[in-house]
């Protein structure tokens, strides 16, 4: 009987300070650097990783000016040039009792064979008017 394979999922959560403010444009100062293998083990923490990007989750403040909607691309460069997932438009679910904040969620499902390091940079654009991206989470499966 063949062995049974289990995946192990992980989450990366990235809050920086100060919260970058989005507009419509993507900004390489308006990134979340997220490195999947913070945490682990020496031998392996310099990568490749192993495993599937399974989701990407992104919070937002102060949303305004009629921004219904965010553009959000995984790159594996800084400079925002090697896209790993291209930009994908996703609709913000407002909340219900407090105002002008939201949330994105995004299903990926992207196998990691081809990534080297364990560095991801996420950019992020509104449709209209500004949001302040204060958190984004990667969540991946090891494999």
């Amino acid at each position: 009987m063949p062995n049974k394979t289990v995946g192990f999922f992980h989450r990366n959560i990235v809050t920086p300070t100060p919260t970058p403010a989005l507009g419509t444009t993507y900004n390489t100062a308006d990134v979340h650097v997220h490195n999947l293998l913070s945490g682990a083990v020496p031998f392996e923490s310099g990568g490749p990783v192993r495993g599937r990007l399974e989701a990407i989750h992104v919070h937002l403040h102060n949303i305004a000016g009629g921004a219904t909607s965010v553009d959000i691309k995984v790159c594996l460069d800084a400079n925002g040039d090697n896209a790993y997932v291209p930009s994908t438009n996703c609709p913000i679910d407002t909340a219900i009792t407090t105002a002008g904040q939201g949330n994105i969620a995004l299903r990926v499902g992207i196998p990691l064979v081809a990534v080297t390091g364990g560095t991801f940079y996420v950019f992020a654009r509104v449709n209209a008017g500004s949001a302040d991206y204060v958190t984004s989470i990667l969540t991946w499966t090891e494999v």
